[in-house]
This record gives structure tokens, C-alpha cells and sequence, in this order.
């Protein structure tokens, strides 16, 4: 199962290029948590906070998800295994790219064989267009449960590994 959430009120997120912006920092931010785990958040990328932290959710977003999954009618957040699409923050008005998406993708399908969650809750447009395609709408989507087969989503994500430059990116729009 595949929950789609929108912690960011529904706001575009505008990222303007790595390169371009005069960041302090760059740090690789891996997923964390159980492995293997029933549960599994993917968010886009790291923020300020979870780049100087070098974990995942540590900021705004993360303290609204403890909020909701606290360990009662959800699991507890930090029970759960917590990753990005993305693994490295970009400043704050990064746009992530095709060659990011290329670096960072088989971090992701590495942690997600590991992990082998029954549940994955997407938060955000990129984390919902990785798993459901980039023609979907967060309008159509947000906060609805999906049915996605995680095992054939890797092995076509694997097989399209040869033309990355014909793979677009999960896009905000």
C-alpha cells in the first residue's frame, strides 16, 4: 500500500539548480531506521536542517509526521525506515535534476530491497510521481491509499538505468 501525504499544504517547492546557489552545505543523507521494516516515508530531499543533522526528517516536516505517527494508531515515527528521493540539499530554491535523480535512484532501490516495507508513505509531489509516474497530479493523488507492487516498480526502475538522459525526474507542477 502506498500512501500519498502533502505535508507542505499543497505549495509548489521551486529548487533552482545546485550549482547555482551558494550553499554551506552538501552533505549525503542516507535513509535511516529499521531494516527490515513494515513501514517506509520517501520524501524529496533533504532540507537545511536534515543535511547539517545528515538524517532524514529532522525539520518542520519531520516533527509534523512524529505528530501523526505516534506509535498509537500509527506507528511511531522513528520505528518506521525514513528516506528521500533525493539525498542532498540543494538550498532553498533547488530544482533537483535528471543527473540528480540518476546519482541518488540506486541509493533508493538499494534501501527499499533492504527495507521491504508493506506500506510507503510518499510525502510530496516527487516521492508520488517516483512511485506513480510523472503525469499524475498531487490533486488527484494526495492523500489517497494506491496499490503499487514495489517488486515490479524496482525492476522497471533497474531496466531504464541504461538511458537515464531519457528519464525525466519526478517534476512539481
Amino acid at each position: 500500500v502506498l500512501r500519498l501525504l502533502d505535508f507542505h499544504g499543497g505549495t509548489r517547492r521551486n529548487w533552482n539548480g545546485l550549482s547555482r546557489v551558494g550553499i554551506e552545505h552538501a552533505s549525503h543523507v542516507p535513509g535511516c531506521g529499521p531494516v527490515p521494516s513494515d513501514w517506509c516515508v520517501v520524501g524529496e530531499g533533504p532540507g537545511r536542517d536534515e543535511d547539517r543533522k545528515q538524517e532524514p526528517f529532522v525539520g518542520k516536516t519531520g516533527e509534523e509526521m512524529r505528530r501523526f505517527m505516534d506509535g498509537e494508531s500509527l506507528p511511531a515515527f522513528d520505528d518506521v525506515f525514513r528516506t528521500n528521493i533525493y539525498r542532498y540539499f540543494g538550498g532553498k530554491d533547488y530544482e533537483y535534476s535528471d543527473e540528480d535523480l540518476a546519482r541518488d535512484e540506486p541509493e533508493l532501490i538499494a534501501e527499499l530491497e533492504a527495507c521491504q516495507p508493506k506500506v510507503i508513505v510518499a510525502v510530496g509531489r516527487h516521492a508520488a510521481r517516483w512511485f506513480l509516474g510523472n503525469e499524475v497530479t498531487f490533486d488527484e493523488v494526495g492523500g489517497l491509499p494506491w496499490l503499487v507492487d514495489i517488486d515490479q516498480l524496482i525492476a522497471t526502475k533497474r531496466d531504464s538505468y541504461g538511458s537515464s538522459k531519457d528519464r525525466p525526474s519526478p517534476s512539481v507542477g
